[in-house]
């Protein structure tokens, strides 16, 4: 059933939001759940959370949940409490929260980039689930046994994807899109759904500098730092890793020219270049990536992650980050200046893809030490380049990032754009006007000015959708805490707002930039598998039916949460 009055109500009622939360919820800490809440009739009352500064799109979709579900369950409440993104992590990370709108982009180009956020006491998995049979599974998967059968991993991965959609640990809603309009003569972009979403070393546009829009203010050149695409966007078009990406995503040679793999595809040797400069004059070496990967050990980093038996499977990663064993173990050695020898405690077959990754990328040690660690990557005097670009105007939390053609670079006769003046840019329909004006070469739109260019004869020529790689869904918290009776705990009550949702009416509605719905915890289009090629998640019926738009099964399941919850 579509309900097309809900889009007139979400868009008066989305205006009311931030107001009525406010004088109603406080701040959500009343306690939810019982029919304690807000002292409302209703019995069942509960807060969605979700960003107010992650586009324009989410305060709809937000509002739309609220209505299906009430829709669909007349003895449920939602209360809706927007917030920025830094401050909804904060929630979800302390479990201070019952439902939460949230999105996550690949890292990396395997379904474990997913998949490993549902292991047990993971910093990532928000509704606090845990399975042990899911745990062994992943484990295996990733350093156990099956790490280097190919085909069989993949069959396991598929066991453990159903185990998370079964027990509706999240509801998948939709695969984010980017609706992006390119100005007349520029040509080259790269765009890619894994780890950078945009690449602009083969770029080139009229001028000669490019004018592209940001979404967030940048908030952390330091790669230990760092948690947010623009910061990552920013930080690859100055450094260059071990690796980079073709066109099509694919690991190609940079600061490494090239590597040999053991037999046991546990050890990694890779043979640096011996041209490649940071911006000072100083050679890149060995020993900068030996320092880097060594110094996310030590600090509160939040990728580093990326580094143990979950991703990339290094030597003794896990008991330096995990067991406090010494951050001089970890398996990285540079062997001489442009030899740095890596260990492995299972194969990886997309460890070379990691490397493009910032978290990988090199530190020049000295400087470092010279402008110090909080200083480090705050500004143009704090920061090294050895890539295409190098940060001519940088202050941290502002909103126009600049930088210019590194004429040092190793490869900067093939890079022919001049620079790149970044600029925030809040709200699509300001986006539409700053291209319309020229003020931007690139800027991504959604909602109502997608239909509108859509059907401009001249700027529609302009338009490029492109996969943005990151799934948006909701997470529930399972625990009891200050904001949950733990409702949520029951696996009927996950299922039944899981099969509330029509994810065809969100997408075509409010989000309206080509996003795709989606019925997998894995979204599609970013995960090949390294025999067959087949993407992961092509086939979205898999698991349809824990998630499928189908009010029977949706109060069914509520009945019987409501039994067992005893309302």
């Amino acid at each position: 059933m579509k309900r097309m009055k809900a889009i007139v109500v979400a868009l008066i009622a989305v205006a009311m939001v931030a107001a009525l939360c406010a004088c109603g919820n406080k701040g959500g800490d009343t306690p939810q759940g019982s029919g304690a809440a807000d002292g409302g009739a209703k019995g069942m009352t509960y807060t969605l959370i979700y960003g107010n500064n992650e586009g324009d799109e989410v305060a709809l979709v937000a509002q739309s949940l609220k209505d299906q579900w009430e829709e669909a369950f007349p003895d449920v409440t939602i209360n809706l409490q927007p917030m920025t993104k830094a401050e909804r992590l904060d929630k979800m990370q302390n479990d201070n929260y019952t439902l939460a709108l949230t999105r996550w982009g690949p890292d990396y180009a395997d379904p474990m980039t997913y998949l490993g956020m549902w292991v047990t006491d993971t910093a990532n998995n928000y509704g606090f689930w845990s399975n042990p049979e899911y745990d062994a599974i992943i484990k295996s998967c990733s350093s156990g046994e099956l790490a280097g059968d190919y085909d069989a991993r993949w069959e396991a991965l598929y066991q453990a994807e159903e185990m998370v959609m079964k027990d509706a640990v999240i509801t998948p809603l939709y695969t984010k899109a980017n609706a992006n309009l390119i100005a007349d003569g520029v040509e080259g972009v790269e765009f890619h759904p894994v780890a950078l979403n945009r690449v602009y070393k083969r770029a080139t546009c009229p001028s000669g500098t490019m004018n592209v829009m940001f979404s967030t203010n940048v908030m952390s050149l330091d790669t230990n730092l760092a948690t947010d695409g623009d910061s990552f966007e920013v930080i690859a078009d100055c450094i260059d890793g071990l690796t980079q990406m073709d066109a099509e995503g694919a690991a190609q040679p940079a600061i490494a020219e090239s590597w040999d793999i053991s037999d046991d595809q546990m050890t990694y040797t890779f043979h640096l270049r011996k041209d490649a400069v940071w911006n000072n004059g100083t050679p890149v070496t060995a020993n900068d990536f030996e320092f880097a990967w060594k110094l996310s050990m030590t600090a509160n980093v939040e990728y580093n992650y990326m580094f143990d038996s979950t991703v990339a499977c290094v030597k003794n990663a896990d008991a330096i980050l995990y067991e406090g064993a010494d951050p001089e173990t970890l398996g990285v050695k540079a062997i001489d200046d442009y030899t740095l020898e890596v260990q492995l405690e299972a194969p990886v077959s997309f460890f070379p893809s990691l490397m493009y990754f910032p978290t990988f990328y090199p530190i020049n040690q000295a400087f470092y030490e010279q402008v110090g660690a909080d200083n480090y990557g705050t500004s143009p005097e704090t920061f090294l380049s050895n890539g295409a670009f190098v940060l001519s105007e940088y202050t941290p939390g502002t909103a126009s990032p600049k930088v210019v053609k590194n004429p040092n670079y190793y490869d900067a006769a093939n890079v022919t754009l001049n620079g790149i003046n970044y600029q925030v840019v809040d709200g699509s329909d300001n986006a539409l006007t700053a291209f319309k004006n020229g003020t931007l070469d690139i800027s991504v739109i959604s909602g109502d000015q997608v239909g509108a260019v859509e059907k401009d004869a001249t700027l529609s020529k302009n338009l490029n959708v492109t996969g943005a790689g990151y799934m948006w869904y909701v997470t529930f918290s399972q625990t009891k805490n200050k904001d949950s009776n733990g409702d949520f705990a029951n696996t009927d009550l996950r299922l039944a707002f899981a099969n509330a949702i029509d994810r065809e009416f969100l997408v075509d509605n409010y989000v309206m930039d080509g996003s795709l719905p989606t019925f997998t915890c894995v979204p599609p289009q970013f995960a090949a598998s390294a025999t067959t090629g087949e993407d992961f998640s092509a086939d979205q019926s898999r698991f349809k039916e824990y998630c499928d738009f189908n009010l029977e099964s949706a109060q069914a399941h509520f009945a019987d949460a409501k039994a067992a919850l005893g309302y």
